[in-house]
């Protein structure tokens, strides 16, 4: 996924750090490798997803330059972004924060074992690596209320 449909170039060879260079990358013709890329606006145009997760290795802001409809659309009510500093490849973290804040999100902290959600104050999470958006509070917190546990392990969430 990306900003545009068109065509990227990946690392090759890093398992799961591998992540978006520039076609001129100074990089062996073998370590890296040429993709298609769309966004998600194109593929997800006819679905009214609820929750999306993004970790794209840094890569985050550019999925979400593709998804303005998505983003926009009342159906969606929490995106879950990975914060884990690969960012400043490719751009500020603060632009995709910003983002998020404009189409009507606001930053929480999940905590499971407690089903409670804390209000970061539009902050971002950087020390668990995710910040979820929300859009709005009162209904995720009532589907948190009547949702079903589970079980992880021996802990019951």
């Amino acid at each position: 996924m990306g900003a545009e449909i068109g065509r990227l170039f990946l690392t090759r060879n890093l398992n799961a750090a591998n992540h978006v260079v520039p076609e001129n990358a100074d990089l062996p013709e073998h370590e890296k490798i040429e993709i298609p890329v769309t966004t998600l606006n194109s593929q997800l145009e006819k679905l009214k997803p609820t929750l999306i997760k993004i970790d794209v290795e840094g890569y985050e802001y550019d999925v979400l330059k593709g998804a303005s409809d998505i983003l926009a659309m009342q159906s969606l009510k929490a995106v879950l972004l990975e914060n884990v500093n690969l960012h400043s490849r490719y751009h500020k973290e603060s632009e995709q924060h910003r983002l998020m804040l404009e189409h009507g999100f606001r930053t929480y902290e999940y905590l499971p074992e407690k089903h409670k959600l804390t209000d970061l104050a539009t902050k971002q999470n950087l020390q668990n690596g995710n910040t979820i958006y929300i859009r709005n509070l009162e209904e995720a917190q009532e589907r948190l209320s009547t949702a079903r546990k589970f079980r992880i392990r021996d802990h019951y969430i």
